[in-house]
């Protein structure tokens, strides 16, 4: 799948999650939910870990923790990111955060994170 393909299929997802209509491919947010007023945009993104520390290899990369990152990318009059956490394609965290919250973008940590307030259980 392309990228396009794998983020339409998120926002599909979300979409149904949150009882919103999804707004096309050139609409500023992904999600609207005209009940609450809500604008979302969603973010995907793998487990990073990483591949040096220091400039030499990391031989044990099962080790570590790992983040992910989430960008803002200039969305303006978003009123919500919603973030899903993917290990191997599967999703183990989401998040619904303000968008006051996000600044340019953010990273968090799939153990414990300070915006586990605005994680989503399904």
């Amino acid at each position: 799948k392309t990228e396009t393909g794998k983020g339409y299929q998120w926002e599909q997802f979300v979409a149904v999650l949150v009882r919103g209509e999804w707004k096309g491919f050139n609409s500023p947010f992904d999600i609207e939910v005209k009940k609450t007023r809500e604008k979302i945009d969603v973010k995907t993104c793998e487990l990073y870990k990483r591949i040096n520390k220091k400039g030499k290899v990391v031989r044990d990369r099962n080790k570590q923790t790992g983040w992910w990152v989430f960008n803002r990318n200039g969305n303006e009059g978003v009123t919500h990111f919603f973030c899903i956490g993917l290990i191997n394609k599967v999703p183990r965290k989401m998040f619904k955060i303000p968008s006051e919250f996000f600044g340019k973008g953010i990273t968090v940590s799939p153990n414990k994170s300070k915006y586990d307030k605005f994680q989503i259980t399904i």
